[in-house]
């Protein structure tokens, strides 16, 4: 029958390696100096093949006792191990075909020394391979005149710690030696037996030094807090104004406004009669909408300016706008406008706004201004 032993050992190791991503972050390296396990074994020798006579084969059954090892981190993933099952009381058994009968006991200690390397030494599940040298040590052996030699070989070990809290830890591990024993009945020498023993441990262990990641600590995600980014205050008009503090929210784009959004001139189409500076009622309502404009925006200083068409003299038309100007003057402060808020000045025909060959034209150049002084630039 072919020995299962070393595939299960391959397959400790193996799931020992993929197990190695599966582990929590690791925390900032400090040097661990020791890691030491303690629990139970069961040691499996190999048996069955060392003849004790033609017929019979000597056989050593397993047997389960105490055992630890100590392990000195000399890196962050760089270990020496000390491994120690002290003597454990074996039957051995003669086989004859298929029978097998008890023959006697023996009683060996197993050690190991291997370098070992931890795939994640700081992590909760922490699995890690190695490999060294293995010494076996027999006693008690019977029936009297039964003696095994002591052996060595190399040792191969796969386990994985998995983390309880920051120190203490659950150790499973899986060691196999390859070694013979030279047997002796009565002090002659009747061969050697191939012991190869597969070691099972399930420890507890503790760590000095670094702390490490305890088992399965769930730690719900925290997601990032959402900055929003801020949002430009609304201008509807696009005059440099917010809507929140905008008094005239329709103001056409490319006008001239002050702090509270609203025009600084204010253009009255008056309908002056020709070489006239008579207002018409027309003029007036025109005039008493400007002065409660004037009034909610606490105007409190300004020019009224005004102008003519291109018929007459350039001396002449200067005279009508400035008697308009003042006309406009004499009207806003009979409604309630401060005199002192208001000083009239006139220009004439220099500066038309529509074409002075039509009637049309003419007619909107007739007009006066009421500009402020006051008007303070939006920031």
């Amino acid at each position: 029958m072919l020995d299962s032993r070393p595939a299960v050992a391959a397959a400790v190791l193996l799931a020992a390696a993929l197990l190695a991503p599966v582990a929590s972050a690791e925390a900032p390296w400090e040097r661990t100096d020791w890691i030491v396990r303690g629990g139970v074994s069961q040691v499996d020798p190999k048996s069955g093949d060392l003849s004790l006579s033609p017929t019979t084969t000597l056989g050593i059954d397993d047997d389960t006792g105490f055992s630890f090892d100590v392990t000195a981190m000399v890196s962050q993933k760089w270990g020496v191990e000390l491994f120690a099952a002290p003597a454990q009381n074996h039957t051995t058994t003669a086989i004859t075909g298929r029978s097998v009968a008890q023959y006697g006991k023996v009683e060996p200690t197993i050690q190991t020394l291997t370098g070992q390397y931890h795939f994640n030494p700081l992590g909760r599940m922490r699995p890690y391979v190695g490999a060294g040298l293995g010494y076996a040590q027999f006693s008690g052996e019977r029936p009297a005149g039964l003696s095994l030699g002591s052996s060595w070989g190399p040792a191969a070990v796969a386990g994985i710690d998995l983390g309880v809290t920051q120190r203490f830890f659950v150790n499973l591990s899986a060691r196999w030696v390859d070694m013979e024993s030279k047997v002796k009945l009565n002090g002659n020498r009747v061969g050697d037996v191939a012991l190869d023993p597969m070691i099972y441990s399930l420890n507890l262990g503790y760590r000095f030094g670094a702390t490490v990641a305890p088992a399965v600590v769930a730690v719900a995600a925290i997601a990032p807090a959402v900055v929003a980014k801020p949002v430009a205050p609304l201008d509807s008009d696009g005059d440099g104004v917010i809507d929140a503090n905008d008094l005239c929210p329709d103001t056409p784009r490319g006008t001239r406004v002050g702090v509270q959004g609203c025009p600084c001139d204010l253009t009255l189409k008056l309908n002056f009669a020709f070489d006239s500076s008579a207002l018409t009622d027309s003029d007036k309502a025109q005039l008493d909408a400007a002065v409660a404009e004037l009034k909610r925006l606490n105007w409190t200083s300004g020019v009224i300016e005004g102008h003519t068409d291109s018929i007459g003299s350039d001396a002449y038309n200067q005279k009508l706008s400035e008697r308009r100007a003042a006309t406009v003057r004499e009207y806003l402060i009979a409604q309630g406008i401060a005199e002192s808020r208001m000083s009239p000045t006139g220009f004439g025909e220099s500066q038309p706004v529509a074409d002075n060959k039509t009637a049309e034209g003419r007619a909107e150049n007739r007009r006066v201004v009421l500009r402020r002084t006051d008007c303070e630039k939006p920031q």
